[in-house]
This record gives structure tokens, sequence and C-alpha cells, in this order.
């Protein structure tokens, strides 16, 4: 008999082709919502259209749904939408053995999913500025044996994915980006909305390309936060190693000085 978990990630991993990465629906499927969202009751919310505002509740039950969990309100941070992390993820095409990084841990849940799909022989590396939620996900995460806080990224990895809206990018990521590795980042403006960014390592080149259209809410706490990006119109460039390298100011490069040419 299926579970209800079992039904969610079938539900939030439909059409991203889960037959080829079984880890992936495994994976939301094992890791319990309820650890990561806190005591009851429940501030929930969905992204898809003609939806909006919270629905509170004291069931267990719905988190097993397709909804972002309130952790804190007022600030509007939440764990965010499955079914939009399950399709940014079997796109990255996380396999199991690989290194990842993750910025914006939160409560802990998406690094508890990842570290799932990585398994044992794969490693998590996770950050978070915001004091309240850092303890939280490193508590939550206390048990599980392949994510590793952290307060600077040191290690090559193969994927990275940052949980808010980004105008800049640290240099030192870039540089630690194993070749053929990616990062996937929210690319916004300092109201939230722009489009998933991916940064793939390829030789001597950065690759970018553009996806979806998304809104994050940029974490005041992050230095990159309320920085007025242009976001580019082009869906995919590539710039050599050495050329992003040099547009960086005190250790941050600006993504709208690594845009695609005008020429």
């Amino acid at each position: 008999m299926t579970t209800l978990a079992e039904t969610f990630a079938q539900q939030v991993t439909f059409g991203t082709a889960q037959t080829r990465r079984p880890s992936l629906v495994a994976a939301f499927s094992e890791v319990s919502r309820e650890k990561f969202a806190g005591p009851g009751p429940y501030a929930l919310t969905s992204m898809l259209p003609g939806r909006s505002g919270y629905i509170e509740s004291e069931r267990v039950e719905d988190l097993y749904q397709d909804v972002l969990v309130a952790l804190d309100m007022p600030r509007r941070i939440n764990i965010g939408q499955p079914s939009l992390w399950a399709h940014i993820f079997a796109q990255a095409e996380i396999d199991p053995g690989m290194t990842v990084f993750q910025s914006g841990s939160g409560s802990g849940y998406y690094t508890a999913v990842i570290a799932r799909i990585v398994g044992a022989g794969g490693q998590i590396f996770f950050e978070e500025i915001d004091a309240p939620l850092a303890s939280a996900s490193k508590a939550n995460l206390s048990d599980v044996g392949n994510a590793t806080y952290t307060a600077e990224m040191q290690r090559p990895f193969d994927r990275a994915f940052y949980f808010y809206g980004c105008s800049r990018i640290r240099l030192s990521i870039l540089r630690l980006t194993k070749e053929g590795g990616r990062i996937v980042l929210p690319a916004t403006n300092k109201q939230g909305r722009g489009r998933m960014l991916t940064i793939a390592r390829l030789g001597q080149e950065y690759h970018f390309s553009l996806g979806q259209p998304i809104f994050f809410i940029p974490d005041a706490n992050y230095p990159q936060a309320g920085v007025e990006p242009r976001i580019p119109t082009s869906d995919s460039w590539s710039l050599p190693m050495e050329v992003v390298s040099s547009r960086h100011y005190d250790g941050w490069i600006d993504l709208a000085s690594i845009g695609p040419s005008e020429d």
C-alpha cells in the first residue's frame, strides 16, 4: 500500500524523468517534512496560479502537499515549493557520490533531501548566515552523517544551490566548481523577481544559461541582497574563466558584470 509520503514524492517529482533518477523520488519520500517544519500549527501556501495567502493547519498530513511552509512569516522565509526544487534538482542532474554546496539551508529540509540523493558516498556542505536558522538546521541535521555545516566553503564541489535571490556571487565559490560542475541560483532584482541561472564550468570557460522565471526573497542578511542587477535577456552565453575572475570587486562578482556581450 502506497504511503502518504510516497504519494507526495510521486506528485512533486512528476515530469522530472524520475524513472532515471530513483534517488530523487526516494529522497522526497523518505525525508520527514514535519521534522523541519517545526511545531504546528503550520502556515501553508502555494505558488500555483490562482493561489494566494496562507492557510493554517494543525494536520501533519497537510505538510505532504505541494506547498510552501512558513518558517518566519514576517520575513517571508519558508521551506520552498517541493515541485519547484524537485525539477531544479532533476535538471541539475545530481548523482549519488557527488559533493554539493548549499547556501541558505533554512531549517535544513532541502539539505536533507540532497543528502539522501547523493547518498553515503556523497557529501553536502551547507551554510546559513541567519543565526536562528543556522542553529535550527544544524540541530535538525545532526543525525545526517553526510551533511556538514561550513562557515566558509573550501572543498571543490560538483553542484551548488542557492536558496535566496542573488545579484552577486563569491569568486571563491566559482573557483571551487569542479570541471563539469554547476552552480544553480535565483538571479533576481531587489524585488525578488528574475530567472534561475545555471553556471557550468566547461574546460576554461564558464557557461551561463537562464531558466524559468522565479520569485525568491533576497535575504537582507546576505551581502548581495538589495543590489539591483540587470538580468540578461540572452538565454545562454559563455565567458573565459579569466575574464569572469577579473570582474570581481572585493571578492564578489556582480551578475550584471558577467552578462552576455551586447555586440
